[in-house]
């Protein structure tokens, strides 16, 4: 399998459902339909140097982190637009449980978001 020759770090490797391939990198967030043949960047994602990416399987979405960065990203896979959350913490990883993201900051530990959620979030 080919990866993109662009690329200079990968962190993080995730096969969603429908068989997706995703690679978290230093240079952003890659998929493949196809098994590594053609790769496709998520240009518009305003962070590089991901760190995690996980499946949140109620929202069908990639959930991408950065250790640079207090903000998270959710990606529908469908239409692979996005929507953010602001933490207020640097995360490094985040993954989903019920209906909630927990997430771990290398500084202040694990970190819960709220019951209702959606606190400084917006959409793209």
């Amino acid at each position: 399998m080919q990866i993109p020759t662009m690329l200079t770090r990968i962190h993080q490797v995730l096969f969603t459902p429908d068989g997706t391939l995703w690679l978290g990198a230093r240079e952003g967030v890659y998929f493949t339909l196809d098994m590594g043949k053609s790769w496709r960047w998520i240009q518009r994602l305003p962070f590089r140097d991901v760190d995690d990416l996980g499946y949140d399987a109620n929202q069908h979405q990639v959930l991408a982190s950065s250790h640079t960065s207090d903000q998270i990203y959710g990606i529908d896979t469908k239409t692979m637009t996005w929507k953010w959350w602001r933490t207020g913490y640097k995360v490094g990883a985040v993954r989903t449980a019920g209906d909630r993201l927990v997430a771990a900051s290398l500084f202040d530990g694990v970190v819960v978001e709220p019951v209702g959620g959606g606190v400084g979030s917006g959409q793209r």
